[in-house]
């Protein structure tokens, strides 16, 4: 599975070359890309076995202060038949919330969702993706988790 990391983060640097872009739209758009065209399970027989998560808020995870995250990531079912678990191939940017006003936490599935485009449209009409545009991330995070 770390491959299929790596192979995020290379998508969302090409995109990061694309300075008519915001960064939050640079990471929806790698996302996409790596949604649509990185095939991780052989055979998908339920939308929620490969799914897309949108989420932000402000959080303080180790005690070193407040981070607001604005974070995408694709959730799959594990490959491996005895594993009942999931990966999630997580890409989150990182800023400083005092820069920005203050939004509620939110978060949404692309699964409850008509399709893709509809789930993309509602996140570039959030307060959380509006904040995000308007400034630049300090950080960026690619990651792997097992649930």
């Amino acid at each position: 599975m770390e491959k299929f990391r790596e192979t995020l983060e290379q998508i969302f640097h090409k995109y990061l070359n694309n300075k008519e872009m915001s960064t939050p739209t640079q990471a929806l758009e790698a996302m996409f890309e790596f949604y649509q065209t990185v095939q991780i399970l052989p055979k998908i027989e339920d939308a929620e076995q490969d799914m897309l998560l949108f989420q932000y808020g402000v959080y303080d995870w180790n005690d070193t202060g407040d981070t607001f995250e604005f974070n995408l990531t694709r959730q799959v079912k594990s490959p491996h038949p005895d594993d009942d678990e999931y990966y999630q191939l997580s890409l989150t940017l990182l800023y400083e919330p005092d820069e920005m006003e203050p939004v509620d936490d939110l978060n949404a599935w692309s699964v409850d969702f008509e399709d893709l485009n509809t789930w993309k449209a509602h996140i570039i009409g959030t307060k959380g993706y509006e904040q995000a545009a308007k400034y630049q991330p300090y950080s960026f995070r690619v990651e792997l988790d097992h649930t």
